[in-house]
């Protein structure tokens, strides 16, 4: 807005987060140009807790005061989920698993907070084995394949239950969980 008492010429109007320019070829006192840009908010704006936004203009030497809209972001808040499907199909004709048989696991940790999350070292407590991960950014997974083979205590509980997890540090972690049914105990000799 040309606030003052003269025409101004030549006016190029700057927002230099988005890194838009716009020009104007005359101003009179009281006129004023209106432009929209866009900018997507990113993690350091999140962990910063706004968007500090401001726009200036040039127009030779006459004084611009800039213009300053400051815009709350939602709380960080890092989050991992793990996920664990079978990937196996058991050799019995009711879908369960017998002693000895494999059981194949697909075991996926996605990153679904707003936090990239660093360090992390997905679980499977059953099957012994660990898998590291550098780091996630928000949106991102990484997917690790395992498997198991039925035990004797696992036709005794009738089925195998299996827990995959992760760790990094204090974000929170929802673990995945895979029930798969064995078949019944049938001693006989």
């Amino acid at each position: 807005t040309n606030d003052g008492n003269q025409t101004v010429n030549d006016i190029t109007v700057i927002d230099e987060m988005t890194g838009d320019e716009w020009e104007v070829a005359t101003l009179a006192p009281g006129e004023d140009a209106t432009f929209n840009a866009t900018y997507i908010v990113t993690e350091a704006d999140i962990l910063a807790g706004e968007v500090v936004n401001e726009a200036t203009a040039e127009a030779g030497d006459v004084p611009v005061e800039p213009g300053i809209d400051p815009e709350p972001t939602v709380e960080p808040n890092p989050h991992l989920t793990v996920t664990k499907v079978t990937t196996s199909t058991a050799a019995s004709e009711d879908g369960k698993y017998a002693l000895g048989e494999e059981i194949a696991y697909e075991i996926t940790v996605t990153n679904d907070g707003n936090q990239t999350v660093n360090d992390i070292t997905v679980i499977d407590e059953m099957t012994g084995d660990e898998w590291e991960v550098e780091s996630l950014a928000p949106g991102e997974s990484e997917t690790f394949t395992t498997t198991y083979t039925v035990t004797e205590d696992d036709i005794v509980a009738g089925e195998v239950v299996n827990e995959a997890t992760a760790e990094a540090g204090d974000v929170p972690v929802e673990p995945g969980i895979d029930p798969e049914p064995t078949v019944e105990p049938n001693p006989h000799l």
